[in-house]
């Protein structure tokens, strides 16, 4: 939900989501309250930006890309993959496995390992 070099942006269906790989609403829902969660997590500690950690954005997309590994997703010519625009680096980018809600949790509830407030 955030990208390195970014502070303070925050991105409710941002690749490694879940946002298009089921309720969009209900996911979205899920992460504008984390991301709310985040701000005033920020506020209260006395900060004034947050922002992704790159080795713990680049093992967010590594797990991504491993469940991606176990599945048909990388047969098919989606737009999943980015096949609908030629030329394009095809990469999977979106979470397919479980317990997302529940990692999204203890970040939360462990101060937010993988962020920085720079």
């Amino acid at each position: 939900m955030a990208t390195a070099g970014l502070p303070n942006l925050f991105l409710p269906t941002a690749p490694g989501g879940v946002a298009v790989i089921g309720n969009v609403l209900l996911n979205n829902e899920h992460n504008v309250e984390w991301i709310s969660d985040a701000i005033a997590y920020t506020e209260r500690t006395g900060k004034q930006r947050i922002e992704a950690d790159e080795d713990a954005q680049d093992k967010w997309m590594t797990d991504v890309a491993g469940m991606a590994e176990k599945t048909l997703f990388q047969t098919a010519d989606s737009w999943y993959l980015g096949a609908n625009i030629p030329g394009k680096w095809r990469t999977f980018t979106f979470y397919i496995g479980s317990g997302y809600i529940s990692r999204c949790t203890d970040v939360a509830a462990n101060g937010y390992p993988g962020f920085t407030h720079p």
